[in-house]
């Protein structure tokens, strides 16, 4: 599947397409990691939105890197980024992730096609915790506790 054209929209019945939301603010090289995991990830996203502040200008230029659709908000908070990339998304299934997550090289294969089965309302997954350059006193925090 390639990804999705300015302006296009996916089918109602094309149930394995998806959406990659990543709501980021002020960690770009941790972004830079997750989109290259999301980009080099087996079963391709058929669009990358990342959630950006608008003054975040560094994480702006990490995700046109990566040509991905980028929703710029003035409000904060992460449920706010999360439901603006969600109102963005033109797929039948978002798919969310942290900006210091990677997601590993088959972590879409199977996902979209649980949803084929009309009981499936929502997936998860588990977290693997590595420290993050831009963030390590968050790691030693995590570590501690």
């Amino acid at each position: 599947m390639s990804p999705l054209e300015d302006g296009e929209t996916l089918a109602e019945d094309d149930v394995m397409a998806f959406s990659a939301i990543v709501p980021s603010v002020g960690r770009p090289g941790d972004l830079e990691r997750c989109l290259q995991g999301i980009h080099s990830a087996s079963t391709p996203a058929a669009e990358v939105i990342v959630v950006s502040q608008a003054w975040d200008i560094e994480t702006q230029e990490v995700a046109r890197r990566y040509r991905c659709q980028l929703v710029r908000v003035t409000q904060s908070g992460l449920a706010h980024a999360m439901y603006s990339g969600a109102a963005a998304a033109r797929s039948p299934i978002i798919f969310f992730t942290d900006d210091d997550a990677v997601p590993h090289r088959d972590c879409f294969d199977t996902v979209p096609r649980l949803f084929k089965d009309a009981s499936v309302g929502a997936v998860a997954g588990r977290d693997v915790v590595h420290p993050s350059p831009d963030d390590s006193s968050r790691f030693e925090q995590a570590k501690i506790a």
